[in-house]
């Protein structure tokens, strides 16, 4: 009897002290920086899970999955970089509000293109991103229309949105997906176009920042709290982030967080 006591007590402990050791495990991997970093204000996910940092004055450092650095990028004739979009790591678009133009870089980081959007009558962009045909979306706010173009030529024109929906906008984050075009406009929402640039509807989420869409969900800020969108079932969940973030971004399975002075993961529920 006291053979089969001890035995019971000996499990018991030791389910116990493995399950310790796993929940040891989890919080050490989610505190355990990927890479350490000086200066980087945003970071950019690519679909192989390469992740890009930057910093103020545009520089842009490239690590793979692993954090090993493989490399470098600066331009310092334009300086800050408004937004890059890596979702094509063998053409990326960089997106210079200020100079009016987008530069296309490749895998290596070297400068493979420059869309100058003055020579198309685009004169004041507020936003842009990759369209997934290799050319480049913009948003001209004078024009209020969409344009998808490359360095030769305009390919699609947009609707005029002022008329569609009854309101100038002033766009500020650009984003091609499979089937839809999203726009964020800090005072109207998320409004979503057709790959024509024509207008489909409005999202009225008021007041979010940090916006990222990925697959079939938006991801977002709103006041400290992080929330995930599901756009299939118009619902809002709030999910656990870690505190004081500079940046983050959507990977396959995990969320790259920008600290202050690092890079790391957490398990994307």
């Amino acid at each position: 009897m006291q053979n089969s006591t001890d035995n019971n007590f000996t499990l018991k402990n030791t389910k116990l002290i493995l399950s310790l050791f796993l929940s040891f495990c989890a919080i050490f991997s989610f505190a355990q920086d990927l890479v350490n970093h000086q200066g980087a204000i945003q970071i950019e996910v690519d679909n192989l899970d390469q992740f890009y940092l930057i910093d103020d004055a545009g520089n842009i450092t490239k690590y793979n999955q692993q954090g090993k650095l493989l490399k470098n990028y600066s331009s310092k004739k334009l300086g800050m970089i408004n937004s890059a979009d890596v979702t094509n790591p063998l053409d990326i678009q960089l997106f210079y509000r200020s100079y009016n133009k987008i530069v296309r870089i490749d895998n290596e980081l070297t400068e493979k293109g420059v869309i100058e959007l003055e020579k198309f009558g685009i004169h004041e962009a507020s936003a842009a991103c990759y369209s997934n045909d290799g050319k480049a979306w913009v948003f001209d706010r004078v024009l209020q229309r969409a344009y998808k173009l490359n360095e030769r030529k305009v390919h699609t024109e947009g609707d005029q949105l002022e008329q569609a929906i009854n309101t100038t906008l002033n766009p500020t984050f650009m984003y091609e997906g499979k089937e839809w075009l999203y726009l964020h406009d800090n005072a109207l929402g998320i409004i979503i176009l057709d790959l024509y640039g024509r207008y489909y509807k409005t999202i009225p989420l008021i007041g979010i920042k940090n916006l990222q869409v990925k697959d079939n969900f938006l991801y977002y800020y709103k006041g400290d709290d992080f929330f995930r969108y599901r756009m299939k079932v118009l619902s809002e969940e709030k999910i656990e982030i870690s505190p004081e973030l500079i940046d983050y971004k959507i990977g396959k399975k995990q969320i790259f967080q920008l600290t202050e002075n690092s890079v790391n993961l957490r398990v994307l529920e």
